[in-house]
């Protein structure tokens, strides 16, 4: 992985240095190692791991790129030397320790031995970073007597978001981003009524008095609309949650596990119709699989899909009553 990512490394400095005239590979690497020290560790990692790897590994990498193996790529390093592709290589292993790459999630749900009421622990961020895995951004919830139900969507969930608290995270997004922009627009005769004047940039703006004197720069105006709006987006959310997820949580505590489980098939098969007919490509979609998780049962299927029709197999069905 990391020796093919020093590859398309190496690819992206050919490609600055040949877009922009002037540049050459110190000046195209220094800009790119840069970038790369600038991230900040995503993975609840820190520098010791980082060191860790970089002891260990590029010597290995090096060795794997000039071997054999990957002459049908040689072309690609150019004519690098080995001091050259170390420092790649460096930038390439902090670019990996640091963020991954290609996460996925996982999420794990149900009783432990000792477990009177359902747990669900999930991990946003998962991966491989030099053969370990790495486990990140994670969050638990428990039900108790005192709470008696949740509901959560994963990945996807914008439809999940508008039935917990009646908007999903992007119109929400969408309506803050305006909302900014435009602020400087309310503001304007106000201002003027003072005497002032406002120039405005973007969400950003300059606000001066009436003899011109500047009383607001951009950048503190960025930093006082920041101080201003929090405390509003916080009660949007609390309102929200009061009105929507508040008396959805009385009803979800009292629905029998079907119920429950019928409420969850609805919820991914409105994503998946919303995502095929707003989406250019569909992240959610075909049948869907539903389990329920009891105390008692354990875990049984309500509804699953087979690779095969099994209305034509019933010889498999036959052998799988008779294990039961």
């Amino acid at each position: 992985m990391i020796a093919f990512e020093t590859i398309h490394a190496c690819q992206y400095l050919d490609s600055e240095i040949e877009e922009n005239s002037g540049l050459n590979e110190t000046v195209a690497f220094s800009s790119l190692a840069k970038k790369i020290d600038a991230l900040e560790f995503s993975n609840n990692q820190d520098d010791k791991f980082l060191k860790h790897l970089i002891e260990k590994w590029p010597y290995a990498i090096l060795a794997q790129l000039r071997s054999e193996y990957f002459s049908d790529y040689h072309s690609y390093l150019g004519e690098r030397t080995d001091d050259q592709l170390f420092k790649i290589i460096h930038v390439v292993i902090t670019r990996n320790a640091k963020q991954f790459n290609n996460p996925t999630g996982l999420v794990f749900a149900g009783f432990g031995n000792s477990s009177i009421f359902p747990e669900m622990y999930a991990v946003e961020d998962v991966g491989f970073i030099a053969g370990k895995l790495i486990m990140a951004n994670a969050r638990s919830r428990k039900i108790t007597r005192e709470k008696n139900s949740y509901l959560s969507g994963f990945a996807q969930s914008s439809m999940t978001d508008a039935f917990i608290v009646g908007f999903d995270r992007d119109a929400y997004t969408d309506i803050n981003r305006k909302r900014r922009q435009e602020l400087p627009v309310v503001l304007e005769p106000f201002l003027k009524k003072l005497g002032g004047t406002i120039e405005r940039d973007g969400e950003n703006a300059l606000l001066k008095n009436a003899e011109g004197k500047v009383l607001v720069d951009e950048e503190n105006f960025a930093a006082m609309l920041d101080e201003a709006l929090s405390p509003v987006e916080g009660k949007i959310f609390a309102e929200s949650r009061e009105k929507h997820w508040t008396p959805l949580a009385r009803v979800i505590s009292m629905l029998p596990a079907e119920e429950m489980a019928e409420l969850a098939e609805t919820m991914v098969d409105l994503q998946s119709l919303k995502e095929r007919m707003t989406q250019p490509t569909e992240t959610v979609g075909g049948p869907v699989d539903v389990a329920i998780i009891t105390k008692n049962e354990g875990l049984v299927w309500k509804k699953r899909k087979h690779f095969f029709d099994a209305s034509i197999n019933q010889r498999y069905l036959n052998r799988i009553k008779s294990q039961g």
